[in-house]
């Protein structure tokens, strides 16, 4: 096995110190449980994952589940707490989970956007037009 030196902020080291007390463990086999852990797990590249979605077809869906797509909303908690983040990404005041926590959200704002775009493309293909609601508001 290799052996590293890291410095870690002093917030990421309590935390892992926090959790690897709760699992009963040393800090120090802990933080090599997780990074092996999220070394081995395949994650799905953005890039993939947006092709993914740009290959749904969506023009077999009921009307009700195009428009549920259409017209969903993000919570207003998960707004408010995009704004925060935003705000701290802006001031450059992010801690490294918040920094995670922004990239989770911005890539599940997106992916929600391409299904919304996704949704609207199967409703005019299938009605030759957008549903009235946003018809109106162009």
């Amino acid at each position: 096995m290799t052996q590293i030196v890291l410095e870690l902020p002093d917030e990421v080291w309590e935390r892992a110190r926090r959790k690897a007390a709760e699992a009963d463990r040393s800090p120090e086999d802990y933080l090599v449980q997780r990074i092996a852990g999220d070394l081995m797990t395949p994650v799905p590249s953005s890039e993939e994952s947006r092709l993914e979605l740009e290959a749904l077809d969506l023009s077999a869906f009921a009307d009700e589940h195009l428009r549920a797509l259409i017209f969903t909303m993000l919570p207003s908690r998960v707004q408010t707490r995009l704004s925060e983040l935003q705000r701290g990404n802006t001031e450059g005041t992010l801690t490294t989970e918040e920094r995670a926590e922004f990239d989770r959200l911005l890539r599940a704002v997106q992916a929600s956007t391409l299904l919304k775009a996704q949704a609207l493309a199967a409703w005019k293909q299938k009605h030759g037009e957008l549903p009235e609601e946003i018809a109106r508001a162009l």
